[in-house]
């Protein structure tokens, strides 16, 4: 099972596009949804006409489809869950089965009806009365991440990227106290990799730790509480997935429903429950007052029972490092007037406050049987004070901030049993901003005895994105299965970026003249503000042509 993207796209487009015209057409999308296609018949044949229903358990959302003149019938769209699937014909007393769908699945099934019974085949026993759907038709390599796993697979930090981990060839940053938290795919650069929330791309065009900006942030991008669950896919993904060479890996938010539902918790750490440094522990340091909180609420509900529901959620983490602070070694050399001014910098082990809130808001609302409207908005905000230790005292440190704030609205509709499609508008900033704790005090380095003042190079980079896509969604049988999409997008970005180096000046002072004056001055001049922006297009046509049960051929074209 092989993908093939190839360049020459005005000639493999339109075999894509003729192929649409000539086949009857059903939806499979993928991105965001799940996809149920099967046949219903009896023991003498195909049941043409069968309606299919499919009713989420959590949201009453509904899904229909009618079986065709062969039998065969496609449920597409459906958000990943559990849903109880109806089947009824003329003379045939209707059943339902209750089932669960995960992310990304296209799942084949095939119910055969009596007066009395309903057999639905190709499925795996989750309990008693649940059954969990097998995906035997993508050649895509993909790992999901359940709800369950979620639920109850423990980590400290709460970064909903760390499950990845349970993908063959994926690695993540496992210190929660690391400057980047970040994940990679197949040993490639971190850059390489893209996370798809809901269908939105995460990827940041000026920070080079390829999602969410990690490659600098120790928080976490996005509130756990908020994921349903995701998907990783290592190898073979189609080209609907943009902005990516290795990993990408695709989440679904959580919804409400028709009974209120949440969840609590909260985290408590002190300075008793840390070991103290070996070596400030020799130089006599005290360890200073600490206090680690971790806490977030989430709520779901109705706000019109079967048609509108709300989702909120938030989590917030305090979690201040240790960061020790010393005296070189020519201390004891300096002169005595250079030791009284700098004696009145604190040294010892000391905190590096650390805190971030994340939000989530999500309404739902089905206006009509397979439609739905999606509307959320994500907000983060980071606080990192770092870049002090050693003999570089706390005023000189780094207020890093990481702030991003996302909204969605999408628009999933199916028309009949042929065409279903996904539109979707989006906007969505990020703001990375490396700042100064003390500004406007002169950056003064005295070389082997301790290094004072306010940083001395700020950085503050922005991008803005607005942006729209719609895809179409197609699945049908011509010598084999096949599942087609297009999609096209168009994105609209602005970009700030400012690069003050030495804006404070900087003094560096050494032994050679007892310092007592600087051998060294730095000070910056110029503008360092530079605005651009532009405009991106895409368009991708793929095709996973199901040959055999055991042969997939997936093309594609971006």
């Amino acid at each position: 099972m092989r993908r093939i993207i190839g360049r020459n796209w005005l000639v493999v487009l339109p075999a894509f596009l003729l192929l649409t015209l000539l086949v009857c057409s059903q939806a499979a999308a993928q991105v965001t949804t799940a996809s149920i296609a099967g046949t219903v018949g009896d023991k003498s044949g195909p049941l043409p006409g069968a309606t299919v229903t499919a009713k989420n358990v959590q949201t009453a959302f509904t899904y229909k489809a009618t079986a065709g003149e062969d039998g065969t019938f496609q449920l597409s769209g459906l958000a990943p869950g559990t849903y109880e699937i109806s089947v009824a014909s003329q003379a045939y007393k209707p059943q339902t089965q209750t089932v669960t769908v995960l992310l990304g699945q296209q799942n084949k099934v095939r119910f055969e009806l009596s007066p009395d019974t309903v057999v639905m085949e190709q499925v795996a026993v989750v309990g008693e009365t649940t059954k969990l759907l097998v995906d035997t038709r993508s050649s895509a390599v993909t790992t999901n991440i359940t709800p369950t796993q979620m639920e109850a697979l423990p980590q400290n930090n709460r970064n909903f990227l760390n499950f990845a981990q349970l993908a063959p060839g994926i690695q993540t940053t496992a210190d929660s106290t690391a400057q980047g938290q970040y994940f990679t795919g197949g040993g490639a650069n971190p850059k390489q990799v893209n996370v798809f929330i809901d269908g939105m791309s995460q990827k940041n065009d000026l920070i080079q730790g390829g999602a969410f900006m990690q490659d600098s942030s120790k928080g976490n991008p996005f509130p756990q509480n908020a994921v349903q669950e995701y998907q990783v896919l290592t190898q073979n993904y189609t080209a609907e997935y943009e902005k990516a060479a290795s990993a990408v890996i695709t989440a679904v938010t959580k919804s409400g429903g028709n009974d209120f539902h949440g969840d609590a918790f909260y985290l408590f750490q002190n300075q008793s429950m840390v070991a103290q440094d070996e070596f400030a522990a020799a130089r006599g340091d005290v360890i200073p007052p600490y206090k680690r909180q971790q806490g977030g609420i989430s709520l779901g509900g109705p706000i019109m029972k079967d048609t509108l529901h709300f989702f909120v959620s938030w989590e917030g983490r305090d979690q201040p490092g240790q960061n020790s602070v010393y005296h070189g070694s020519q201390w004891g050399q300096a002169p005595q007037n250079v030791l009284d001014k700098l004696s009145t910098y604190e040294t010892g082990t000391i905190n590096a406050p650390f805190k971030e809130n994340l939000y989530f808001a999500k309404v739902s609302w089905q206006p009509s049987v397979s439609n739905t409207l999606d509307v959320s908005y994500n907000y983060r905000d980071e606080q990192d004070i770092r870049g002090f230790g050693g003999t570089r005292t706390y005023d000189g440190a780094e207020n890093f901030q990481d702030k991003t704030q996302a909204a969605l609205a999408k628009y999933q509709m199916v028309i009949g049993n042929s065409t279903f499609n996904d539109a979707s508008l989006t906007w969505q900033k990020f703001e990375w901003i490396s700042g100064a704790v003390n500004p406007g005090v002169p950056h003064e380095n005295y070389v082997n005895l301790l290094d004072v003042g306010s940083k001395d190079y700020i950085q503050n980079l922005s991008q803005e994105r607005t942006g729209i896509r719609d895809d179409m969604s197609v699945f049908t049988e011509w010598h084999g299965s096949h599942s087609l999409k297009f999609g096209v997008v168009a994105t609209q970005a602005k970009y700030s970026m400012v690069k003050d180096a030495y804006y404070n000046p900087f003094f560096e002072y050494r032994s050679d003249e007892s310092w007592q004056f600087p051998w060294m001055a730095r000070y910056g001049y110029g503008n360092p503000a530079l605005k651009f922006d532009n405009t991106q297009y895409g368009l991708f046509a793929q095709d996973s042509w199901k040959l055999a049960s055991n042969f997939t051929v997936d093309v594609g074209v971006r």
